[in-house]
């Protein structure tokens, strides 16, 4: 079996390297071979690129996006370039510990088309962050559905995928949209597994109120029909109000 990583980073020529390093461990831990590390380069405005390129190693492809797009494009132009058996996407600040990887593809060779690797406790984040955030998913959820999976998407921070899903997220035309709410959304079998998330050596996140807001936004439009039935009831509503004001 082939092995594809997708590592979308974003200012990280701090710990990219060591995020590379410990995929490359666990990766051998597994007893895999034949892999390949695809690092998107989300438009960085640090040396996060010419980092990647100084390793030297044929296997390690680093892609830089034309412009900043966020991490979920950046996803998915590196699971466009990925040609593994079964692609791992994990982020570049070496908070996610891949030490869980050999359990990951456990699951993937015992039938899980998708794992997700969900975070204990969420860390990096104070309880007025993190709290807010977990209600949110999980209205979130009631929303758009979860593709008949209860996992808790609001832990998960990354995940293993089957080539048959990464085929199925290629194919798919919605390119303005939450890679994570879209697996959810798609099906298939899916699990999980749990780990300790680590705290962050160098950096901060780039996660903002206005991106997490913008993110949901996304989930909603491009999962639900609320949209559309909103602006239904709005126009009956301002249709029957209409009607009676006339009558009036």
């Amino acid at each position: 079996m082939s092995i594809s990583v997708v590592i979308p980073a974003y200012n990280e020529e701090t710990n990219v390297r060591d995020t590379i390093l410990g995929v490359k461990n666990a990766i051998a831990l597994a007893g895999i071979k034949d892999y390949e590390i695809v690092v998107v380069d989300d438009h960085s405005e640090d040396k996060t690129f010419d980092t990647v390129k100084m390793l030297g190693e044929k296997n390690i492809n680093c892609i830089r996006l034309s412009r900043r797009n966020g991490s979920h494009t950046a996803l998915r132009a590196g699971l466009g370039n990925s040609r593994g058996n079964a692609v791992l996407c994990i982020s570049a600040d070496g908070q996610d510990d891949p030490s869980c990887f050999s359990e990951m593809i456990k699951k993937w060779r015992n039938g899980a088309h998708i794992v997700w690797a969900l975070r204990k406790k969420r860390i990096s984040e104070p309880w007025h962050i993190r709290k807010p955030a977990q209600l949110f998913h999980k209205l979130l959820m009631r929303l758009v559905g979860t593709g008949g999976t209860d996992i808790d998407i609001s832990r998960a921070a990354f995940f293993l995928m089957d080539e048959t899903i990464v085929k199925a997220i290629n194919d798919c035309p919605e390119r303005n949209t939450s890679i994570f709410g879209l697996i959810a959304w798609i099906g298939f079998n899916q699990d999980f597994v749990e780990y300790e998330q680590r705290s962050r050596k160098f950096g901060k996140s780039k996660w903002s109120f206005v991106k997490r807001l913008h993110l949901a936004s996304d989930w909603i439009i491009g999962f639900s029909g609320l949209p559309l039935t909103s602006i239904f009831v709005g126009g009956l509503l301002v249709t029957i109000f209409g009607f009676l004001y006339a009558v009036y």
